[in-house]
């Protein structure tokens, strides 16, 4: 069962990160982040201390994608 909940969450975690990556690159930062703020805000039960972590995590995404954009991250 743990193994099913994991891949799960991973396959999500995917979807979040292509989702929000296609936004950032598509120059539409402001509202990415807008939009990241309050689905962060109502899913995470850290607050918004676990938001930055997942802000940096995506800026970090943004710049090794442009580095290699022949092929998403996984």
């Amino acid at each position: 069962l743990n193994a099913t909940v994991e891949h799960t969450a991973s396959e999500i975690l995917f979807v979040q990160k292509q989702y929000y990556y296609e936004k950032i690159k598509n120059k539409t930062l402001y509202y990415s982040l807008l939009e990241f703020w309050l689905f962060t805000k109502h899913t995470d039960f850290c607050g918004c201390s676990f938001f930055w972590v997942r802000y940096l995590f995506f800026l970090l995404l943004e710049h090794v994608n442009e580095t290699k954009m022949d092929k998403p991250i996984l």
